[in-house]
């Protein structure tokens, strides 16, 4: 009798889950003897797909209460043992295959088994992963049942063995709609139960999460405190510290979390954030201890919710980044070549090491490293050479796409070309990008405009659609083309081309006027590309059609640090002067004070510099080169040229190889010269 393998029954609840349930009771096909879905009103095909595939169906009325409905199900299992799914679970074939021998084998004192619960991040599976421990497997005994309307859980009665068994659960991911309708009627369940407890701790948590997964933080923050406040918790303390640190509350998050590692110093997560808190607040050493603790500790124990990467490719990268702060660039490139290592398939940290190798060694070791080292698939390197060409590095980012081919890549290669100052070989390019893409079309009315504006004559060979054009007639083109309803980056060129034209419309008032503030956004991308083409008249006529004082803060600052960022300090100050007026939020307020004391540095005005730069770095905020800015500022107060030319020198290397003013000579179009390369 000992040997007689236990029946194992499956409990799922279920509502309008047609999908997922097929992909669930698919999974789970051997796991058990017995499968019984608790149909909660679904108006779809999950009844059929149920029954389709073997499972009993049971009816519940709704009542808002999930633990009623879950214990319904367990009421109706005859099974020894229980196995609870929600319908968007997907057992691991290991787990399948595990769960009879569990069941059979287990010991008399043993009363369940729990499993990591796997949650899909992002807009689909395979990305970021959260893991948590839950008791799934259980001893069909009456005392074991639900509790709780929302975010239901049990106790197991008895001894709870670990597994490494793993369960992937579909619930978190962005699916539009689905995520919207589950949000609503949680928050409804959630706060309906507040009003009965308003200082139950654990639904106070669960509401904080709910808006931290719809990318509400500041609504979530409120609730989080309250949660952190009555009951100490590490995962209470965790997801406070992410709603603070994306709420912008990075000091208070600090405070948080070093408290809270200080509590659970195995946790290896609360590091994770103090370190990320650190690092946006601009303390990069500070920021690299957490972080080194996060890779030495590695992932955290089981009994702890965590994210995947958190001990490992994650924390990595985020060390990189702190190395790339420190200038410390090899080291950065180690830990970047560490993340990929530890994630083969995690390719956010590629483009930052290419940063870091070009910043070490300039453009031409780094091709080769990158050549010698990484095996990257077309898409990801497609997309670092997206990042190289917006360094400047034009020739760089055309010889990494070589090999390459397809219409992406041709668009990208022509984008190239017209950095390099090849108008006839853009030209070239977008024809074979395929002229029906309205991509297209706007780079071709770019060229056109370009060359319309250049003075070097037009071989006779070249094309027509290369030669020198009126701008009025490509933009009319373009118009044709983006027809009533045209994307932004076409709306932002067609409001430079009349602008360039002469209608007097656009000389003063923003472009577009039902969406302003996203034109003047995508305005404002057609300035920066503009400026990375080598046309920065282009990309300062961009900028002019924000309307000045009508322009939001936001673009104000933008276009203050675009223009100090091309070395116009004097038209980026009244920019960034309007911009501080209307500028309440911290941190981006002591963004933009960074911005403003260095175009004040720039112009000699070293005692106003320094007294901005000292609100910018105030309360141990900020970033080297502020740091850095400010030394330089107090300095030349000083009279101390000689060493206000040093911290210039210091400050400049600090500067993101991107985000350099382009002082002096600049490279001639065609050369091929990365501004990198100038380090």
């Amino acid at each position: 009798m000992t040997d007689r393998r236990p029946l194992v029954s499956l409990c799922i609840i279920a509502r309008d889950e047609e999908t997922n349930l097929r992909r669930c009771l698919t999974s789970a096909a051997g796991a058990a003897d017995e499968m019984i879905v608790v149909d909660t009103g679904s108006r779809d095909d999950t009844v059929a797909v149920a029954q389709e595939l073997g499972a009993r169906v049971e009816y519940f009325p709704w009542c808002n209460d999930f633990a009623a409905a879950r214990n319904y199900g367990l009421d109706q299992a005859t099974g020894e043992w229980v196995l609870v799914l929600d319908a968007d679970d997907e057992l691991t074939p290991e787990a399948c295959a595990a769960i009879p021998e569990l069941a059979r084998n287990a010991l008399a004192e043993v009363a369940g088994f729990a499993f990591s619960m796997a949650s899909w991040m992002g807009n689909k599976p395979g990305g970021h992963l959260m893991t948590v421990t839950h008791p799934r497997l259980w001893r069909n005994w009456p005392q074991h049942r639900y509790h709780g309307a929302i975010h239901e859980w049990i106790r197991v009665d008895g001894l709870l063995l670990y597994t490494d068994l793993r369960i992937y659960h579909h619930g978190y991911l962005d699916q539009p709609g689905v995520r919207q309708a589950k949000f609503n009627r949680n928050v409804a369940l959630l706060t309906e139960r507040l009003q009965a407890e308003p200082d139950r701790a654990y639904y106070l948590f669960q509401l904080g999460v709910e808006y931290l997964r719809m990318r509400q933080p500041r609504r979530a923050v409120p609730y989080l405190r309250r949660a952190w406040a009555l009951e100490q918790a590490a995962f209470f303390a965790d997801q406070l510290g992410a709603a603070l640190i994306r709420a912008g509350y990075l000091q208070e998050a600090t405070r948080v979390m070093a408290d809270a590692a200080g509590r659970w110093p195995d946790y290896t997560d609360l590091h994770y954030r103090l370190g990320c808190a650190h690092l946006l607040l601009g303390n990069p050493t500070a920021a690299r201890r957490a972080l080194a603790r996060c890779v030495e500790l590695g992932p955290a124990p089981a009994d702890y919710p965590a994210i995947e990467g958190h001990g490992t490719f994650l924390a990595w990268f985020q060390l990189g980044q702190t190395e790339m702060d420190l200038h410390n660039f090899s080291a950065a490139a180690a830990a970047f070549r560490q993340a990929l290592a530890a994630k083969p398939n995690y390719h956010t940290p590629v483009g930052d090491l290419l940063r870091a190798w070009v910043a070490a060694d300039g453009p031409a070791a780094a091709l080769l490293a990158w050549q010698n080292q990484i095996e990257a698939p077309p898409e990801v390197t497609l997309q670092a050479a997206r990042s190289v060409l917006a360094w400047g590095c034009p020739r760089m980012a055309a010889d990494l796409t070589a090999g390459l081919s397809g219409p992406d890549v041709r668009l990208l290669q022509a984008e190239c070309c017209l950095a390099l100052g090849d108008h006839r070989g853009a030209q070239q390019l977008l024809a074979e990008a395929g002229p029906d893409r309205l991509e297209v079309q706007v780079q071709q009315a770019l060229v056109a405009l370009l060359t319309s504006l250049d003075p070097t004559p037009c071989p006779a060979d070249t094309p027509a659609a290369g030669r020198a054009t009126d701008p009025a007639a490509a933009m009319t083109a373009l118009a044709r083309a983006a027809g009533p309803q045209p994307p932004l980056q076409a709306e932002a060129l067609l409001a430079l081309g009349r602008y360039l034209s002469g209608d007097p419309t656009c000389r003063t008032a923003p472009p577009v006027p039902p969406r302003p503030r996203r034109v003047q956004d995508a305005v404002l991308d057609m300035a920066e590309h503009l400026a990375r083409l080598g046309a920065p008249a282009l990309a300062e006529a961009a900028v002019a059609l924000l309307g000045g004082e009508r322009a939001p803060v936001a673009i104000q600052a933008r276009a203050g640090r675009l223009l100090l960022r091309w070395g116009h300090a004097a038209a980026a100050l009244p920019w960034l002067e309007r911009a501080l007026t209307g500028w309440h939020r911290r941190p981006g307020r002591r963004a933009v004070e960074a911005d403003h004391g260095t175009a004040l540095l720039e112009l000699n005005r070293f005692a106003e510099a320094a007294a901005s730069l000292r609100r910018a770095v105030a309360g141990g905020g900020g970033r080297l080169r502020t740091h850095l800015a400010l030394a330089e500022a107090l300095a030349g107060a000083a009279g101390r040229s000689d060493l206000r030319e040093a911290l210039a020198y210091e400050r400049r290397r600090a500067e993101p190889v991107h985000d350099r003013p382009q002082r002096g000579p600049q490279p001639a179009p065609g050369s091929g010269q990365c501004p990198a390369d100038s380090r």
